[in-house]
């Protein structure tokens, strides 16, 4: 994919995290695509601000928040349930799920 862009594109734009994701040659969707970089994501144990990007464009690809949490279920046996544990919390905020309100209703019903 990066070879189509061009070499000069390539070196003249590494290392900026605003530059535009290759296009697929058809074969993958932008949201497979996107979903594949989430999972890859958790591989590397990113950042929350990773996740962030992740999850908004698999989202404005056209995957759901179930689709999200499915990359994580699809990852796990590869990457280990650890890192999965560690990358739900921020994949959950990145979803605009609020991680302590959760916790604290949870503590009030038992």
């Amino acid at each position: 994919l990066w070879a189509s862009a061009g070499p000069a594109l390539v070196s003249s734009r590494r290392g900026d995290a605003t530059r535009p994701r290759p296009q697929s040659d058809g074969c993958v969707d932008e949201k497979t695509a996107s979903l594949a970089r989430l999972a890859a994501l958790v591989a590397l144990h990113a950042a929350p601000a990773s996740y962030e990007r992740g999850v908004g464009a698999a989202l404005a690809a056209g995957a759901t928040a179930d689709e999200v949490v499915d990359t994580l279920t699809a990852v796990a046996p590869t990457v280990g349930l650890a890192r999965v544990v560690s990358a739900a919390p921020r994949l959950a905020l990145a979803l605009g799920y609020d991680i302590d309100r959760a916790l604290e209703s949870h503590d009030l019903r038992h």
